[in-house]
């Protein structure tokens, strides 16, 4: 299968939906990988300079091997370019980095299906300048969510074939651990793992804590989840507060991640909530 010609193809299909997904959100760019339990695995981007890239860096096939590495739970994963990320990311960094791609989010979800298991894993990125982004992402998990069930019911109805392969022998051990990780494992609702520029200041529980904020979490429901008192919970805020000198919660994720709250009003994102 012709790799470009593929994936041209199969934006040429999407085009409404990846259209409103540009000129609604700040992402400039979106990555799609399918893993299949069997092997066999398929991808699109949407930034057909980015997927050049990927060509001449040779990461094509490094692409089943870069989630499998550095996504060991389904989650939510906010991820900067600039920020110490994954190794096995190092190379497809540099690939965002060339189209003044950064400030990436990645949404890991798994599924069992009448085919079998299936991961599949959604990437959205910015401008390299667009550090608002990342406010974004934290407040509208659900719109991108909600992106994500349309673009899998799309490929469905328009039964679109996108480029991709099969495993090599070599990646077949890695692979079956990492079907174990997701499937066999209950995850709990804060093994999410943020990358995060200041997260170096946090202790264990207020690391715990911030995961949950992100995931849209009140304090009754983390300190459900994390069998500990409201009040308790409540005391990790205020010492969070202190620590960052915020006086809002909504604040110390902004300290956390750099992140700048933009200036103008939230996007209107009726397109994927409708």
């Amino acid at each position: 299968m012709d790799v470009i010609k593929a994936n041209k193809s199969a934006i040429s299909f999407l085009a409404p939906l990846l259209s409103s997904l540009t000129q609604q959100t700040p992402v400039e760019c979106f990555f799609f990988v399918r893993i299949k339990e069997s092997g066999h695995w398929e991808f699109m981007i949407s930034n057909e300079s980015l997927l050049s890239n990927f060509i001449n860096l040779n990461l094509l096939d490094c692409i089943p091997d870069s989630i499998e590495l550095g996504f060991r739970k389904p989650g939510n994963y906010l991820v900067n370019v600039d920020a110490q990320a994954y190794q096995a990311q190092k190379n497809f960094s540099q690939a965002y980095y060339n189209q003044n791609l950064d400030h990436k989010f990645a949404m890991l979800r798994c599924k069992k299906t009448n085919a079998g298991k299936v991961v599949e894993y959604f990437s959205f990125a910015g401008q390299r300048e667009n550090y608002g982004i990342n406010y974004f992402y934290i407040n509208h998990n659900h719109t991108l969510d909600k992106f994500n069930e349309r673009f899998i019911n799309a490929l469905i109805l328009n039964q679109i074939a996108l480029p991709g392969g099969s495993l090599t022998d070599h990646q077949w051990a890695s692979h079956r651990g990492f079907f174990r990780n997701l499937f066999d494992n209950r995850p709990t609702l804060y093994d999410t793992k943020l990358i995060l520029p200041n997260a170096k200041q946090l202790t264990n529980r207020e690391y715990e804590i911030i995961r949950l904020l992100i995931d849209g979490k009140t304090s009754k429901e983390t300190a459900h989840v994390l069998n500990l008192s409201i009040r308790t919970v409540e005391n990790h805020f205020q010492n969070l507060r202190k620590k960052f000198h915020c006086k809002s919660k909504t604040q110390i994720l902004q300290k956390l991640g750099q992140i700048e709250r933009p200036s103008t009003e939230p996007m209107e994102t009726n397109e994927f909530v409708s």
